[in-house]
């Protein structure tokens, strides 16, 4: 096959294999009738994608029925099926469902908190809500240079405090019916510095937040859940 004729007519693999949303209503005419439509109009093949507005439950049997007859539909046609991983973004999630079963998989990330202080004086700074995996002081010398060798280990001055005072009128007993408490946990830092020049630096692993649909993500690197 010459190469005009080759860019005219591709074989599958050269097509276009577009994303195909399932955001609505489920219908099995519809669906073959849009897979004949693709095959007609020279598509290769299309990645199902589930999406906003699905009301059939993703993953569920009633889910799987369509997706078999997409398949089924398509190899009549000689198109290619691929199934994709979201629902409804970002990719790697399935619908949520791999943190459900891999609670240890969710995504952290890497903070790196830094300060240069000077001392003698106490220092106090707030961290965000995080495991701490390394705090040191390092002294710098007249010309600004870090003295690594000289560094102390900070991780005894950080505790938790809370940020946020609460009052709440209850109903608990006609004397006992306000209730003033705290809430929202930080880290603080709290230090007596000594005479000098100080760079601090903290690193702490914190869980990622409030991220797209979940309010988290998965972690990539998690070979057992990515299996």
């Amino acid at each position: 096959m010459s190469f005009y004729r080759l860019f005219r007519d591709p074989p599958t693999k050269y097509r276009l294999l577009p994303f195909w949303f399932w955001n609505g209503v489920l219908d099995a005419e519809e669906i073959v009738h849009q897979i004949k439509e693709m095959a007609d109009k020279g598509i290769g093949g299309f990645f199902i994608c589930a999406r906003q507005g699905l009301s059939s439950p993703y993953l569920s049997a009633e889910w799987f029925h369509y997706v078999a007859l997409a398949i089924e539909t398509a190899q009549n046609y000689g198109l290619e099926v691929w199934l994709y991983d979201d629902y409804p973004y970002p990719s790697g999630m399935s619908g949520g469902e791999v943190t459900l079963e891999h609670p240890d998989a969710r995504h952290r990330q890497l903070l790196h908190h830094a300060v240069t202080v000077t001392g003698p004086q106490t220092f106090s700074c707030n961290l965000p809500w995080a495991r701490v995996l390394s705090a040191r002081a390092v002294p710098l010398d007249e010309a600004g240079r870090v003295l690594w060798n000289d560094a102390i280990d900070l991780e005894q001055v950080i505790g938790s405090v809370p940020n946020e005072e609460v009052f709440q009128s209850t109903g608990l007993t006609t004397y006992t019916n306000k209730r003033f408490f705290t809430a929202q946990l930080q880290k603080r830092l709290v230090w007596d510095v000594p005479a000098g020049r100080w760079q601090i630096s903290v690193f702490l692993e914190k869980e990622l937040e409030d991220f797209k649909y979940y309010g988290h993500y998965v972690d990539p690197c998690h070979r057992e859940a990515m299996q």
